[in-house]
Formats: structure tokens, C-alpha cells, sequence
């Protein structure tokens, strides 16, 4: 194969993330296809040429080909992390970065999980208690979502972060029901689908892969489960653990902890 220069590649990179986020060599290194995926999705919906159906034809043109270049290069980025090696100088070197026992390559979830279970004897090593709460003083220097600030703050335990994301998705709107209901696929064809589905493949991937939805409609399914969905701090609420005043406060220092580490790539699993 062709080898791809690498000012290429980051400026593929660019033209996915946009000029939000700051693309050079280390950033291409540290690209993972979880973190692309998402990108390109939405990329894919800002610029599908849907959504200019009704303007001249000059901006469906230009939607058109701003739509086809994403495409160009999220195609070409995946051909790169296919072809990358698996272990390079790049991955050995972040494997000797350690955050108070947290690697940065490690996922979020485990590397929180794998703590508490060290903790789980020494209720005072690393600042965990005997329920598997981090003290305040712990919290680690990267952006995250609402679950992981509040464990990190000491407000609720692991377990009880688990059982609010599984009942979470258990509650959330399911893709296959609304789109049923938006008449763009019926019963017997998600019938059939389901037959056909690949272990651990999501829902909305089967669409895509079986071609039986565009992944600008994707965009609207997910963007209406979203929309739908409880949020997760209710859950807490709504079980005493939280009161609503406490779901206010740390949304707000939530917000300012990611303001602080806006450019700083939070830990994505290898």
C-alpha cells in the first residue's frame, strides 16, 4: 500500500473535528476509531445534503461536496488505524505515563474500577472508602461526563453509577421502535434485521451495514433518543441520593473542571 503523508492525514483529521479542535502529529497518533466514528457521524450530519433539500442548487452543490469530503476522509483515516501497528514508540511511551495508578491509554470506566477493586482492602489507599467512593482531592485532570464527575467528586459510588447508566438505557427511547413509528422501517424488517445482527454491533450500526437507513436518518433517531432520554441526574433524585440543588451545583462544577481541560484528549480505551 501507498504510504499517506502524514500532513495528509491531519489535515483529514481537520476537515472531520473542524477547527474546534487543534490536529497535529501527536493527535493523529493518539486517534482511536471510537473517538473518529463519532467525529465523522457528526460531521456527516452538519453537511448531509438533506438538509438543504429545499435551497438552490448552488448550496445543495456545495453541501454535496462538503458532504463527499468527509466521507474521502474518514474513509482514509480508517484505512490508517486499520493498517497502524497495534504497538508503537508513541503507545510504549504513554504506558509508562501513570496518574496517581490511572494510565491515560486505560478506558475511564476501568481504570476507575480497577482502582476501587485496589482500594478495596486499604480503605484509605488512593482515597477510596470502604463503598468505593473518591475523595475530592482525586479527581483527575481531564474532561468528563456528568456520571464520571460525580463519582470523582465523592457523590455517589461506582455501583450506584453502574445501575443509573443501566437503567438509563433501559428507559431511553429504543431506535428501532421510533423508527418504526416514523413509518421508515416496519416490524417484519427489524425482524429480519435482528436475525442478521453481529455480536455487540449497536442497533443503529445493523441499519447502516444493512443499508436500510441513511446515516443522516441515524442522525435523527439518535438525536430524538437523546432528546428523550431521562437525564441521569434525575435518577439520583428520584432515589434520594441527590437532592436537585446538588444536581444544579455539580452540573455548574462540572462545567467549570471541563472548561479547565478543554484541549487536554480524555482516556480513550487501546
Amino acid at each position: 500500500m501507498q504510504s499517506i503523508a502524514e500532513a495528509e492525514l491531519i489535515r483529514a483529521c481537520g476537515i472531520i473535528y473542524g477547527s474546534a479542535r487543534t490536529v497535529d502529529g501527536d493527535f493523529l497518533r493518539a486517534l482511536d476509531v471510537s473517538c473518529l466514528k463519532s467525529a465523522y457521524r457528526r460531521r456527516a450530519l452538519a453537511t448531509h445534503p438533506d438538509l438543504v433539500a429545499r435551497e438552490s442548487p448552488e448550496v445543495q452543490r456545495r453541501y454535496a461536496d462538503s458532504f463527499q469530503e468527509a466521507t474521502r476522509c474518514y474513509r482514509m483515516l480508517c484505512d490508517y488505524l486499520k493498517r497502524r501497528p497495534r504497538r508503537s514508540a508513541f503507545s510504549d511511551a504513554m504506558k509508562k505515563v501513570r496518574w496517581n495508578g490511572f494510565s491515560p491509554r486505560a478506558s475511564r470506566s476501568n481504570a476507575a474500577a480497577s482502582a476501587a477493586a485496589r482500594a478495596s482492602d486499604d480503605p484509605n489507599s488512593n482515597g477510596f472508602d470502604k463503598g468505593g467512593t473518591l475523595r475530592r482531592r482525586h479527581m483527575p485532570p481531564w474532561k468528563m461526563r456528568f456520571g464520571e464527575y460525580l463519582f470523582f467528586s465523592g457523590k455517589i459510588t461506582w455501583d450506584q453509577l453502574i445501575k443509573a447508566i443501566c437503567q438509563q438505557k433501559r428507559d431511553r427511547p429504543r431506535l428501532g421502535d421510533v423508527a418504526k413509528r416514523w413509518g421508515w422501517i416496519s416490524e417484519e424488517q427489524i425482524r429480519r434485521l435482528l436475525q442478521e445482527r453481529l455480536q455487540g454491533e449497536r442497533i443503529g450500526e445493523l441499519f447502516l451495514r444493512k443499508k436500510v437507513m441513511t446515516s443522516f436518518r441515524l442522525g435523527m433517531l439518535l438525536s430524538h433518543q437523546r432528546r428523550n432520554s431521562r437525564k441521569l441526574g434525575d435518577y439520583f433524585v428520584r432515589r434520594g441520593l441527590l437532592t436537585p440543588e446538588d444536581v444544579s451545583s455539580c452540573l455548574m462544577a462540572q462545567c467549570l473542571h471541563n472548561r479547565k481541560f478543554a484541549h487536554r484528549a480524555a482516556p480513550q480505551a487501546s
